[in-house]
């Protein structure tokens, strides 16, 4: 079994054993009465009443043991949905009502509402470990092992060495017991973990959004693959986000919701046999893009300004350019403008070369002054992707848009010309990043103009095209839905969503 934290994070410091105070308890599952104790009148008039939530299980089963001589009357059963009972929130009853309210659900064969998903905010903290303590530990026996991690980051297991009757009398004058390492904790090798004896236990808080409580509430899980998956996902938002984890949206919409799926697990049945099967598991879900978070914590740390000056644009003979973008007056052209949405639109007259550059072939001898090498067109578009940085990006964008005889005499004019028009726009950085978001559209026969940039500037905002993050942003997020859903469907949902944006 693979560790719930990998060995390779940080130095951290060990977590100590302080509790965090908590408003109450979200139990993933429940607990069932056991055949002996169901043909008892006494014992499954407690259960009944710990089920309402009047007393906890624990008082139910304390009380059958003493007045029917039932011992462990209970055991775990695996639910689909979380458990609130009065006793374990805050609030009481009122409390759990409120969560039902807010967030149950009546699911086909349900009798009343239940807690499927609900939303979570996680407190402030370094780490997740600071909201998501968790370890490994033998409950009974004479040796009580348990794990924890040093500041190193390596899980180790620590035990108190068993006391003699010397070292016994040594403990009235009030001498420290130190824990002794045994070594790295390692689950799959470990005798007692495979034997049973030592069980993974973790506990996660949160807020619940609307419900009132004074600290955060809390949700034990014996699941180690449940916790393990909810641990790496968190660890990895809090890298990501700088060593913070979000709260909410732009709009003050939570981002995290707890729910359950279902994994292979193992798992103790009524009679306590260890069992592998399907089960119910934590999750939390996020509504988080990962790569728009990405591309903003980028924009932070690299603090990227607009640039101000104008692109590095080669001038190009006007004899490769449509006549209808010649001034017969001035002998100026115009050039082309490329709007929010990503296409060429209305022209503007701009005054010769771009950046004072012309192409100045090398002449071909001293005595051969009037012989100039003519510029060709494939020269001129080298000398555009060069001096622009382009690099690859502008001959995919090319081959996606023009075909792959882009570079033919008869293409190659119009593609040099657009090319120039998309620098004028943006400039050098984001037209990087708007061909790279235009290829992969071509390539999957997605429409830019009528389908893709309707969609996108819903998603992003029209300043969608001129912002290098955004449409970093953007390509990423086109490319999760071709991987997840393939074009058709993602074809589908750029329509929809582009026609309401309309």
């Amino acid at each position: 079994m693979s560790s719930i934290i990998r060995d390779s994070i940080k130095a951290r410091a060990a977590i100590t054993g302080t509790r965090i105070p908590v408003s109450g308890k979200i139990r993933p599952g429940t607990k069932a009465i056991n055949n002996k104790a169901a043909q008892n009148p006494l014992a499954m008039d407690l259960f009944r009443k710990a089920q309402s939530g009047a007393i906890s299980f624990k008082e139910a089963e304390k009380e059958i043991a003493e007045k029917t001589g039932i011992k462990f009357p209970f055991f775990p059963r695996n639910t689909r949905h979380f458990n609130v009972y009065a006793h374990d929130v805050e609030g009481g009853q009122m409390a759990v009502d409120t969560m039902l309210e807010l967030y149950g659900e009546q699911r086909e064969g349900d009798s009343e509402r239940k807690l499927y998903r609900f939303p979570i905010v996680f407190p402030d903290a370094n780490c997740v470990e600071d909201f998501f303590p968790n370890e490994f530990r033998v409950a009974q026996g004479p040796i009580k092992y348990h794990s924890s991690y040093g500041d190193d980051g390596v899980r180790r297991c620590l035990y108190l060495k068993p006391v003699d009757a010397a070292q016994n009398a040594l403990r009235k004058k009030h001498l420290r017991r130190e824990e002794t390492v045994r070594g790295e904790c390692i689950p799959g090798s470990c005798p007692e973990f495979g034997s049973g004896a030592c069980r993974f236990n973790g506990t996660l808080h949160f807020y619940i959004p609307g419900v009132t409580g004074s600290a955060p509430f809390a949700m034990a899980t014996g699941s180690a693959y449940a916790a393990e998956d909810i641990f790496q996902r968190l660890d990895e938002i809090v890298r990501i986000c700088n060593g913070r984890i979000p709260k909410s949206d732009r709009q003050g919409n939570p981002i995290f919701y707890m729910t359950k799926v279902k994994k292979m697990r193992t798992y103790f049945d009524e009679s306590g046999k260890e069992k592998h099967g399907e089960q119910w598991v934590p999750f939390v879900e996020t509504t988080l893009q990962m790569s728009t978070v990405l591309m903003i914590e980028e924009s932070k740390r690299l603090q990227l300004a607009a640039p101000t000056a104008a692109p590095a644009v080669s001038g190009m003979p006007t004899a490769w350019m449509p006549s209808s973008q010649l001034s017969e007056a001035t002998g100026a052209f115009h050039q082309e403008v490329v709007d929010a949405d990503g296409v060429i639109g209305q022209e503007q007259t701009a005054p010769g070369p771009i950046g004072g550059h012309s192409f100045e072939p090398p002449k071909i001898g001293a005595i051969e002054t009037e012989r100039v090498t003519e510029p060709t067109p494939s020269m001129w578009f080298t000398k555009l992707v060069e001096e622009n940085q382009l690099g690859q990006s502008a001959r995919d964008w090319a081959i996606a848009k023009f075909g792959d005889d882009w570079n033919s005499d008869d293409k190659l004019p119009n593609v040099l010309n657009e090319l120039r028009s998309l620098l004028l726009a943006r400039g050098a950085e984001c037209c990087v990043a708007f061909l790279d978001l235009c290829t992969v559209l071509y390539v999957n026969d997605i429409p830019v103009r009528d389908v893709a940039m309707p969609y996108l500037v819903f998603k992003y905002g029209k300043g969608l095209t001129r912002d290098k993050q955004l449409l970093v942003a953007a390509r990423m997020h086109v490319g999760e839905m071709l991987d997840s859903s393939g074009q058709k469907v993602a074809l589908a949902h750029m329509q929809s969503h582009g026609a309401v944006a309309a």
